[in-house]
C-alpha cells in the first residue's frame, strides 16, 4: 500500500471575463444559452485563485549513502515523491466563483489564501492524528475523532473551525504565526465559506461554529422618544481576542499602526544606499541567498514613492504624459496624479477611485525619470509592452484592457516589467522587491527593517509635515499634506500630524523631504490648468 502525503495547490487564472448567460427555451422545447450584450452585466475577474487538494507518494528521506535521514528528535523525515492524485476542491472553488460573480469582485485573492491557510491546517492536524491514533488503537467513545473540513464532532474544541481559531489566535499573539489583522482576515473568511454553505442549504449534523446575537445600547437621535435604543448584531464565535498592544518606551514609533510609521534615518539610509549607489540586494536564488541586481525600474519606483507620498498603485501607473523635462532652476514640481492626468489613484478600501490631485516631486527625480523614459532600456520594453497587448488583443484576452485597473494599450507607461507588463499589474512582484530591499538594508541596522512600501508614504507625510511646521501653523500644515496625499478623511492625516509635532526620539527620522521654502506660497486652488494639461496630464512646474 502506498502512503500519500497530502498538499494544497492552486491554479491561478487570470484576466478574463464572465459573460452573464441568457437560457431560454425555443419553440421544440429545448434550452438554449446565449449572453448578455449589455457590458454591465459583465464581470471583469483580474484574478481567480482555486484550491486543488493533490497527493504524492510518501517517500523517506534518504542521504547518499541510502540511510535514513532524522530530524533533532529522532523521526524521519518524509518528502513528496511522484503524484498520485489531483481533486478540485469544488465546494470551495464554487464559493471563490460566488465571490467574483455574485459579489462583483475583481480579485478575491485574500479569501483564497485564508482558504489555503485553512485547509493546509486541517491536512496538517489530519497527519498529526494519524500518527497518534491507528485503526487498531482508536476508540471512538473516548478519542476525538479526525479532523474534517465537512464534518463536526459535539465537542466544540474538537471541530476544526475552532481548532483553527484557537491555533490562529494563539501564534498571532505569540508572534510567531500571521499578523494579527490578516490572522483576524482569515478567519473571517473561513466563517463566510461555512455561511455560504449553510445559505446553500448544506446541513451539518453538529455546526461549524455557533451563531450570536449581540444587544448594543446606544443613545437614540433627538427625533427618537427613547433616550437609548438597541442594535442586535449578528456574529459568531470564531472572533478572536486580541490584548490590547502596549505602547513601547524608548522604541521608534509608540503607534500600534504600522503603516503610519515612518522610517528612520538610518532605515533610510541604508535603503537609500541600495537604491542610488549599490543597486544590488540578497535574493534567494535556488534556495541559495546571492547578492544580485536590482532592476533599476524598482531603484527609481521606491525613490518616487518616498518623495511624492504616492502609493504603490500610482506611482506604477504613471505615463510619459506625466514626465517632463524640468526646469533645474526650481528644486521642486507640482505633480498630478489620477484621471485628469491618466493615472490611477487609490481610495483607502482598496478599489480605484481616480480622484484626480496634486502632490510635490524634485525636480532632480522628475529629470532621472525624464532621462529614463528616453533611453534604449526603457524604449525596449515599451514595444515588449505595445506587442504583448497586440497578441492580447488578437487572442480576445479583453478583460485585461477592462475593468478599473485595465490597461490602457495607447499609453506609454512609465515602468514596464522586461516582459512588457505594466508594473501596476504586478504589485506582488513590487512587495518581493521591497522586501528584498529591507532585508539587504537591516544587514547593516542593530534590528530588522520592520515597513511595507506603504511606510514609504509615511515617511514622506511625517517629514512634510515638519518642514511646514517650520513656517505655519498646525492647521494650515495639516490642510496643505492632506491635500498632497488625497486624504478625504482627516482622521489619518491627524494621527501623521501628532507623530510629526512628537519630538523626535532616538534614531527617529528628522529629514526634510525637499528643501521647499516657498513651495506653497502660491495658493493653489486660484491657480488654473490648460486644456492641453487636462487632456495629457502635464506636470505643472511651480
Amino acid at each position: 500500500m502506498i502512503d500519500i502525503i497530502y498538499d494544497i495547490k492552486t491554479k491561478t487564472l487570470k484576466h478574463f471575463t464572465y459573460r452573464t448567460p441568457l437560457v431560454s427555451v425555443d419553440e421544440n422545447g429545448e434550452l438554449q444559452c446565449e449572453y448578455s450584450r449589455n457590458k454591465d452585466n459583465h464581470t471583469h475577474i483580474k484574478k481567480v485563485i482555486f484550491l486543488n487538494l493533490v497527493g504524492y507518494e510518501k517517500l523517506t528521506l534518504v542521504d547518499d549513502s541510502g540511510k535514513e535521514v532524522l530530524d533533532e528528535h529522532g523521526n524521519k523525515i518524509f518528502i513528496k515523491g511522484r503524484l498520485i492524485s489531483y481533486e478540485p476542491l469544488d465546494p470551495v472553488n464554487e464559493y471563490i466563483l460566488t465571490r467574483h460573480i455574485v459579489d462583483g469582485k475583481e480579485e478575491a485573492q485574500q479569501t483564497s489564501k485564508a482558504l489555503v491557510h485553512y485547509f493546509r491546517f486541517i491536512l496538517d492536524t489530519q497527519d498529526k492524528w494519524d500518527k497518534k491514533y491507528n485503526h487498531e488503537d482508536y476508540d471512538p467513545i473516548i478519542d476525538p475523532p479526525r479532523p474534517a473540513w465537512d464534518e463536526f464532532g459535539i465537542r466544540k474544541n474538537q471541530r476544526a473551525t475552532m481548532m483553527y481559531r484557537d491555533a490562529v489566535e494563539k501564534a498571532a499573539i505569540n508572534g510567531i504565526g500571521l499578523a494579527k489583522t490578516t490572522a483576524m482576515s482569515y478567519v473571517r473568511s473561513v466563517v463566510a465559506f461555512y455561511t455560504h454553505r449553510i445559505r446553500q442549504g448544506v446541513k451539518f449534523k453538529y455546526p461549524p461554529f455557533d451563531y450570536q446575537t449581540i444587544l448594543i445600547s446606544v443613545e437614540s437621535g433627538g427625533t427618537n422618544m427613547q433616550a437609548q435604543r438597541t442594535i442586535a448584531v449578528q456574529t459568531t464565535d470564531m472572533k478572536l481576542n486580541f490584548p490590547k498592544s502596549m505602547k513601547n518606551d524608548g522604541g521608534k514609533l509608540p503607534s500600534a499602526r504600522r503603516d503610519l510609521k515612518p522610517l528612520t534615518n538610518s532605515e533610510w539610509k541604508e535603503i537609500k544606499k541600495i537604491l542610488l549607489i549599490t543597486k544590488q540586494v540578497i535574493k534567494n536564488v535556488n534556495r541559495k541567498e546571492k547578492l544580485v541586481r536590482l532592476p533599476e525600474e524598482y531603484c527609481l519606483l521606491f525613490r518616487l514613492l518616498r518623495y511624492t507620498g504616492l502609493r504603490k498603485e500610482e506611482g506604477s501607473s504613471l505615463h510619459l504624459g506625466q514626465i517632463i523635462r524640468p526646469d533645474m532652476n526650481k528644486k521642486v514640481l507640482r505633480f498630478g496624479v489620477g484621471d485628469l492626468y491618466g493615472s490611477f489613484t487609490k481610495d483607502p478600501t482598496g478599489g480605484y477611485k481616480n480622484k484626480s490631485r496634486r502632490t510635490i516631486i524634485p525636480a532632480s527625480l522628475m529629470l532621472e525619470l525624464y532621462d529614463y523614459s528616453h533611453s534604449s532600456r526603457y524604449k525596449k520594453r515599451l514595444e515588449k509592452f505595445k506587442e504583448r497587448c497586440r497578441l492580447l488583443r488578437e487572442s480576445g484576452e479583453d478583460a485585461y484592457f477592462n475593468g478599473t485597473d485595465g490597461v490602457d494599450e495607447n499609453k506609454q507607461y512609465l515602468f514596464i516589467s522586461n516582459s512588457g507588463i505594466p508594473f501596476f499589474k504586478k504589485l506582488e512582484e513590487i512587495n518581493t522587491r521591497w522586501n528584498e530591499i529591507k532585508k539587504t538594508a537591516s544587514m547593516n541596522l542593530p534590528s530588522n527593517v520592520d515597513a511595507v512600501v506603504h511606510n514609504l508614504r509615511s515617511t514622506f507625510a511625517v517629514s512634510t509635515f515638519r518642514a511646514l511646521l517650520k513656517n505655519m501653523d498646525a492647521d494650515e500644515a495639516l490642510k496643505r499634506v492632506s491635500a498632497l496625499l488625497g486624504h478625504e478623511d482627516l482622521s489619518t492625516t491627524l494621527l501623521y500630524l501628532k507623530i510629526a509635532q512628537d519630538q523626535p526620539t532616538g534614531d527617529e527620522i528628522w529629514e526634510d523631504v525637499l528643501d521647499y521654502l516657498g513651495v506653497f506660497d502660491e495658493d493653489d486652488d486660484s491657480e488654473e490648468f490648460t486644456e492641453s494639461e487636462q487632456s495629457y496630464g502635464a506636470t505643472e512646474k511651480i
